[in-house]
């Protein structure tokens, strides 16, 4: 899930096929020979994704929630949205382990993870968000790229 918190709004969104599948709010990268968004690792997580709510067919008949639109199928049509210095997003995909606010986040798998010795960074964590689904979320922030 993704919450965009702080953020431009005037932004070049494109319309991209998930290359495998994904969650809404995972760190992701572009694969600029298929046109296609996978899960980023390592300094490459500047980039989220998310989707366009459908309710059209039975969505327009069961009133979907916010829950309903999580997992993103490899070959689905994803929003591929750029991060810019200073934008604020709440995520689910964030491996908490031992990680503390203020601490530098890496992308590993799609999900941000605590960044270690000679990391370069791009995010920091800022603490939970208290999202009315009920479902835990993490503040992230996007900063200048630091060596931890």
């Amino acid at each position: 899930m993704i919450r965009f918190l702080q953020v431009d709004e005037n932004k070049n969104i494109q319309i991209l096929k998930a290359g495998e599948a994904l969650t809404r709010g995972a760190a992701v990268t572009k694969n600029y020979a298929t046109d296609a968004v996978g899960k980023a690792t390592a300094t490459g997580g500047i980039y989220l994704v998310d989707v366009a709510p459908n309710y059209d067919g039975i969505n327009s008949v069961i009133a979907p929630t916010d829950g309903s639109f999580e997992s993103i199928a490899s070959g689905a049509l994803v929003l591929f949205v750029p991060t810019y210095e200073g934008e604020r997003y709440a995520t689910t995909e964030l491996t908490i382990g031992a990680l503390v606010q203020g601490g530098y986040l890496k992308a590993a798998s799609g999900k941000f993870v605590a960044g270690v010795t000679n990391d370069v960074c791009e995010w920091v964590y800022g603490g939970t968000y208290s999202d009315p689904t009920g479902k835990t979320m993490y503040i992230v922030e996007r900063v200048a790229p630091k060596t931890v």
